[in-house]
């Protein structure tokens, strides 16, 4: 028979002494809200496929631009017409097929991830050779 602990379960910030409630005021929340956007326009960069899709989206609108520029004899409206819907376009098309793959990755590893919390022997063996394959890709 075993005994249970007199500790009652953590409650997140509710037990921690060291940590004090926090009052926000209107200036508070006008200065948080500024430093979140500024955040938001200095980190934008990193978003996953982002840097992909923009120079697949630059690349395929100037290359169209500029077939289209040569074939329409040097009609520069409706080259740069062609050159940005097509590039806007591709940068889309390819955002949200690179981020439906990434979240589909996330999802596929969540569920092995459960497998593996679950002992099952399958999801173990994938999780075992899912990273080694992830080892070997960072090795080279």
């Amino acid at each position: 028979k075993s005994e249970k602990s007199a500790v009652p379960a953590r409650v997140p910030f509710l037990m921690e002494p060291d940590r004090a409630a926090v009052v926000i005021n209107d200036e508070d929340r006008a200065a948080a809200k500024r430093a979140a956007r500024w955040d938001a326009l200095m980190t934008f960069h990193r978003a996953p496929c982002l840097a992909q899709s923009i120079g697949l989206g630059v690349a395929g609108g100037s290359g169209i631009g500029f077939l289209r520029f040569f074939a329409s004899n040097q009609n520069s409206r409706v080259a740069v017409t062609w050159g940005l819907s097509v590039g806007g376009l591709l940068y889309g098309t390819s955002w949200f097929v690179c981020r439906r793959e990434m979240y589909q990755a996330i999802k596929e590893e969540a569920a092995l991830l459960k497998g593996v919390g679950e002992n099952d022997p399958a999801a173990l063996r994938d999780y075992a050779r899912k990273l080694k394959e992830r080892e070997a890709q960072q090795k080279s």
